[in-house]
């Protein structure tokens, strides 16, 4: 029972362990046991930060239209003939071969969207389909252009080859809209978007926050450093041995020593009001001289008589037997009617002295 009362303590310690260092990365970023992998246009410790300048990756259209040398069948007409879907296998077979030889195809063609077949010889409308850096769309279109142009047929097997009619290519580009290359941008998470605008920097296009000094209205975090997160561009303030920065903008330098000092001495203020106070309140619940005067007299004139109410002090004088008093008489002072301000007259004691020293006579 012990061994797996352990047993069950370790798993449970090691999970802790391992949810306690294993962070969670976040914007598609992996944790590869020591750290998080982020993303092309992420970094920090969890990927939670979006660089300031990003070249955009976005997906591009070029219209083509090809005259493919063979005889046209009425059954091209039909999309849903096997003679249409058959050539428009073999042709985005080879047409995906041939655009790989564009100096710029590694991982930017996407693929080949027939639009249209028509009869004169075979005359094929598509769209060729990119991703590609937005500032490269131009370069690219004078290369398929460039292909297309000096090349005859895609491959030597006859059977599955296309052959092009001379002088019959069109290459018509479709314009990239460059106000909304940033929205468009694959590399930008889509929430965040909006804080990027496009720029051109050293002849490329950029998609640049706030936080670049190539923004047209860049934002001074003065001692601190601008990041960008899925709340927007914002200052992160840094510290130094001296000063904490604080403020939107960190413009705000708080002194180290000087906050030591003034804790110090609020703490040290503090203690003596605690102090005070204490002293105050210990001597406003003990009693002062008079309180205790009055206190002892009303004792004497309240507590004793209801103390001695009961079973009342009796006084005897066994030799007066016959006195009018009653030998258990109750004795009761009636304070209040002492006259104070009469005089008492005490006579002298005289002291007669008689043959035995140890007798004296009043």
């Amino acid at each position: 029972m012990g061994i797996l009362r352990r047993s069950i303590v370790l798993i449970l310690t090691s999970l802790l362990v391992i949810g306690a260092v294993t962070p969670h990365c976040q914007n598609g970023g992996h944790h590869d046991g020591n750290k998080c992998i982020c993303g092309t246009s992420f970094y920090g410790t969890r990927c939670e930060f979006i660089l300031s300048e990003i070249r955009p990756v976005v997906n591009a259209t070029v219209n083509v239209t090809v005259t493919v040398v063979e005889t046209f069948k009425d059954e091209l007409r039909d999309p849903n003939s096997k003679e249409y879907t058959d050539f428009v296998i073999r042709f985005n077979q080879q047409m995906a071969r041939l655009y790989s030889e564009i100096p710029h195809y590694k991982g930017i063609f996407r693929g080949v969207e027939i639009i249209n077949i028509t009869e004169g010889s075979i005359i094929v409308e598509h769209i060729l389909l990119l991703k590609i850096y937005a500032d490269e769309y131009d370069e690219i279109v004078d290369e398929v252009f460039t292909l297309l142009n000096h090349t005859n047929c895609t491959s030597d097997t006859k059977t599955e080859r296309l052959c092009f009619k001379a002088n019959t290519t069109k290459v018509q580009p479709v314009p990239l809209d460059f106000k909304e290359i940033c929205l468009k941008s694959l590399d930008i998470p889509k929430d965040i978007q909006e804080y990027y605008s496009p720029v051109n920097v050293s002849g490329k296009t950029m998609c640049v926050s706030r936080c670049s000094v190539n923004s047209e209205d860049p934002i001074n975090c003065n001692k601190g450093q601008c990041s960008v997160t899925r709340q927007g561009p914002n200052c992160y303030c840094e510290t130094s041995p001296d000063y904490w920065y604080s403020g939107d903008r960190c413009q705000t330098a708080i002194s180290k020593p000087g906050v030591y000092a003034g804790v110090s001495v609020g703490l040290f203020v503090l203690l003596v009001i605690i102090i005070a106070l204490a002293v105050f309140l210990y001597r406003r619940r003990r009693p002062s001289n008079k309180e205790r005067l009055i206190d002892e007299n009303r004792w004497y004139e309240e507590g004793w008589e209801e103390e001695n109410r009961g079973p009342a002090a009796s006084f005897s004088n066994s030799s007066a037997s016959d006195s009018a008093v009653p030998v258990n008489s109750i004795f009761l002072p009636d304070l209040e009617k002492v006259n104070t301000s009469m005089k008492v007259t005490v006579p002298r004691a005289n002291v007669v002295l008689s043959g035995n020293p140890y007798e004296r006579t009043t």
